[in-house]
């Protein structure tokens, strides 16, 4: 008797841990990347991506151009879904795609996507309903800076 108590304890322990694993799983990617920041430095700039859980509002990016930015200062730009039009098409687990119009008839889809803590983009545009261009940023690495803390250029 004291093995089965033992042995349904176990299987009770273990049917739950399974339970919250599959949670985390069903988390889409803003509920997972929440608070996230991607960094990215090239010859031409510093980029970093901030996601938010906010479909409305879902990124961030703080952006200095060595060659623009006076004072090594950071350009805050939030990405607002209401303008102009952008709509959050695709929400997975480890993937956000986001729909933007561009000009007359050109629309730019684009797919985050994140694997072993580094971010891709890829950008897929679109001019009357056709595929005529598909490229690929730079990828971007899981980065522990503080966004908030950077210096800002003043308007």
């Amino acid at each position: 008797m004291k093995n089965t108590i033992i042995i349904l304890l176990g299987l009770l322990v273990l049917s739950c841990s399974s339970e919250d694993n599959n949670q985390d799983q069903q988390l889409n990617f803003l509920e997972q990347y929440e608070g996230s920041v991607f960094f990215r430095e090239t010859t031409t700039g510093i980029t970093y991506i901030r996601f938010f859980n906010n479909e409305n509002a879902p990124l961030d990016y703080h952006l200095l151009f060595k060659t623009l930015t006076p004072n090594d200062c950071f350009v805050n730009l939030p990405f607002d879904v209401s303008e102009p039009d952008a709509v959050v098409t695709k929400l997975e687990s480890n993937l956000m795609e986001i729909s933007r119009p561009m000009w007359v008839d050109t629309v730019l889809v684009r797919t985050y996507t994140v694997s072993n803590n580094v971010l891709s983009t890829e950008n897929e545009w679109y001019a009357n309903g056709e595929l005529f261009l598909t490229n690929y940023n730079d990828p971007l690495s899981i980065s522990s800076v503080n966004v908030d803390t950077l210096p800002l250029c003043s308007n």
